[in-house]
């Protein structure tokens, strides 16, 4: 095969490679994406009904309004608020918080009551919990931006490159070793991102 030839087959071929392996990531993404937005929507519901108590002096349409990080800052300010080495965890609202806890260890039917310590642990549980699923989703939209990214540059430099292949051929190697670099580092990091996210 001649080298215009040659040329032209390589720049062809990068970006449809390059877009099936895109296509594999964002299957991954959306498909990770949504199962995580369940788990946050399914958890968001319970933190919603800590905060109200947590939070007295806020109005149940900020707390209703809230998403993601919001609602993972306040969370976290309002456990700030307790003192587990306190009565009652030093909280004016613990009886609520007691009687919402009270409501949730009864549906699971345990003969377990709603002490501080017990109060604390579980809000905590469910910070730590709540923050996994906002971190992870955050995370996996940034590998899907930085895929988008990696493999867009050297497919839109090929399909740029096609109508022009004549002037190509006179520095075929110092461009094809840039763009098998380029491809190569998108390749990896598109790798690491399926990987990355199939562990989330």
């Amino acid at each position: 095969m001649n080298e215009p030839g040659l040329w032209y087959y390589t720049l062809s071929a990068i970006p449809q490679t390059l877009a099936a392996m895109i296509a594999l990531v964002a299957t991954f993404v959306v498909y990770k994406l949504s199962r995580v937005s369940d788990r946050i929507e399914k958890e968001r519901g319970l933190v919603k009904s800590f905060l109200l108590h947590l939070h007295p002096e806020k109005e149940i349409h900020h707390i209703e309004g809230m998403r993601g990080e919001e609602l993972l800052e306040a969370l976290q300010e309002g456990i700030a608020k307790l003192d587990p080495e306190e009565k009652d965890l030093g909280f004016s609202s613990f009886k609520k918080l007691e009687a919402l806890l009270k409501d949730i260890i009864e549906a699971w039917h345990l003969r377990t009551g709603a002490s501080g310590q017990r109060i604390y642990d579980f809000l905590r549980q469910k910070e730590n919990i709540f923050r996994n699923l906002v971190h992870t989703r955050k995370l996996a939209i940034k590998l899907l931006v930085a895929c988008l990214f990696l493999t867009a540059v050297p497919t839109c430099v090929s399909l740029l490159a096609l109508p022009n292949i004549e002037y190509f051929t006179a520095n075929l190697l110092p461009i094809a070793f840039a763009l098998a670099g380029f491809a190569s580092i998108s390749i990896l990091v598109t790798a690491y991102s399926v990987w990355k996210i199939a562990k989330l």
